[in-house]
């Protein structure tokens, strides 16, 4: 059911005192605003699961956010229990740095990352700590890239310096996590003397992180 900022439903639920134990799940998005994602199992027992597909333009990503409030007790007759729900990222931030070696006054105009697994169920955890929540990749097979275009990102800074993936610059790509066997990073310079840099990834993405890669020229 779809909630309002206070947390109240938009068609309410009446609460019945003779079954007074429940447990709330959240997520955000809402499925109205982000149509590649769906929430499955929403029965009595058991968790409910999230299927989520990432956008591959990477202006138009969502952080997928979840929570569970768990065992809730309706004790007093007429009295309403606090019902806490804790939001937890689901997904890995990945951003981009100036590196040691990256040719000064260049602009960057694209960034790919190639070989990404962009669709997965996420299962939600049912404790209000967030404990037993996690990906299962189980049958999900589609990878595409995850593409950042018609930019213009300097890179006459300082070594360390995040170029993208800044507050509010919406050049964050939010990825499913993942294996990176197979995974690229493809770049793009607008000018003519400043050849594409491709750089293989290693390693895995974790849920709930930030990746911060810092871009390197062969030569500089």
């Amino acid at each position: 059911e779809k909630t309002k900022k206070t947390g109240e439903l938009y068609s309410p639920i009446l609460w019945t005192f003779a079954q007074p134990y429940a447990r709330f799940f959240a997520v955000y998005p809402n499925v109205e605003s982000y149509s590649k994602m769906t929430v499955n199992n929403t029965a009595a027992s058991g968790s409910p699961s999230v299927e989520f597909e990432v956008e591959t333009d990477v202006t138009k990503e969502v952080d997928l956010m979840t929570a569970c409030s768990g065992n809730v007790r309706y004790a007093t007759l007429g009295v309403p229990p606090e019902t806490n729900l804790n939001f937890r990222h689901a997904l890995t931030g990945i951003r981009f740095a100036v590196g040691q070696n990256l040719s000064w006054n260049k602009t960057i105009d694209r960034v790919e990352l190639q070989g990404v697994l962009l669709k997965s169920k996420y299962v939600l955890s049912k404790e209000l700590d967030g404990t037993g929540a996690a990906w299962d990749h189980t049958g999900y097979t589609t990878r595409g890239n995850a593409v950042l275009s018609g930019v213009s990102v300097s890179t006459s800074q300082n070594p360390n310096v995040i170029i993208m993936g800044k507050n509010a610059d919406n050049y964050t790509f939010y990825m499913i996590p993942q294996s990176l066997e197979g995974v690229t990073v493809h770049v793009e310079f607008s000018e003519a003397d400043a050849p594409a840099v491709d750089i293989p990834l290693s390693d895995a993405w974790q849920p709930a992180t930030t990746r911060t890669y810092k871009l390197n020229n062969a030569a500089s």
